[in-house]
């Protein structure tokens, strides 16, 4: 897990990429799918699946819990790209009304961008959080 200061966002990027230039180039790529998440709106757990689910057009079969989170974020074959950017804006709505919803999918972020990183799948998650 990476951390990039600025003076007017903090973005973690997960995993932490090898080669900063080359994500980069690849967040450009036309090959590359980028999705964006508005935290404001997500501040438990269902509110999480229901975002998720419209912005990344889950399947029918996703079945609103856990492990068919974790099973459609490490998935996205109904896709024709194969690169992923998921782009989390302001997570802290979620992370203070639900702790414990926060923490499970924040393991679940970084499991599945971790474990796709060595298949022809690629998903990386960016948690943008506006400094106080």
């Amino acid at each position: 897990m990476t951390c990039l200061k600025h003076p007017v966002v903090r973005i973690e990027v997960l995993p932490r990429p090898q080669e900063w230039s080359q994500w980069l180039r690849e967040l450009n790529d036309s090959d590359t799918q980028t999705f964006v998440l508005d935290g404001s709106k997500i501040i438990n757990r269902d509110d999480l699946f229901q975002v998720c689910a419209q912005t990344l057009a889950f399947p029918e079969w996703f079945g609103h819990n856990w492990d068919a989170f974790e099973d459609c974020l490490g998935d996205l074959s109904w896709f024709p790209t194969k690169r992923f950017v998921l782009i989390y804006l302001d997570p802290r709505p979620l992370a203070r009304s639900s702790p414990q919803d926060w923490t499970i999918a924040s393991k679940i972020f970084e499991t599945v961008s971790r474990n796709s990183q060595g298949s022809g799948f690629r998903l990386s998650v960016m948690l943008c959080e506006p400094e106080d």
